[in-house]
Parts: C-alpha cells; sequence; structure tokens
C-alpha cells in the first residue's frame, strides 16, 4: 500500500485510531467476537511492522505500531 502511493501519515492516523476503536467495540461486541477483532489487529499491525522492518523511511511508522501494540495490551 504504501509503495503504491498511500501516505505514511494516513497511515499512522488510522493506527493511533485503533485503540479508541478497540475500546469502544470492546462495548458492543460479545466477549469472543471482541477477541477476534483485537487478535486480528493486533496480527495485522505485527505484520504491518515486519513487511516495512528494514525500511528506514517507516521509522515514524514503527515507532506508532509499537505504540498502539502497547496500548491495546
Amino acid at each position: 500500500m504504501l509503495e503504491r502511493g498511500l501516505a505514511q501519515n494516513e497511515v499512522v492516523q488510522l493506527i493511533q485510531q485503533m485503540p479508541v476503536t478497540l475500546s469502544t467495540l470492546k462495548d458492543q461486541l460479545d466477549e469472543v467476537n471482541f477477541y477476534i477483532v483485537r487478535f486480528t489487529s493486533k496480527t495485522l499491525l505485527k505484520s504491518f511492522f515486519i513487511q516495512t522492518n528494514h525500511q528506514a523511511q517507516y521509522a515514524y511508522l514503527h515507532q506508532s505500531i509499537a505504540t498502539c501494540l502497547n496500548e491495546i495490551n
């Protein structure tokens, strides 16, 4: 996505909103479905981090991902 023109700032904004979104979903979903959404979100973030790990231009993105993962644990 990033290599095809998606702005890094847009991705960072979405990542920064994830903890709030998950908190909202926790109140709306039953326990099993919430944990599925939470697990899927964490897996997406970890995969995204690994795919961009060796590219210095994504340092700010990596910081946002790490912060988000710490907040949703």
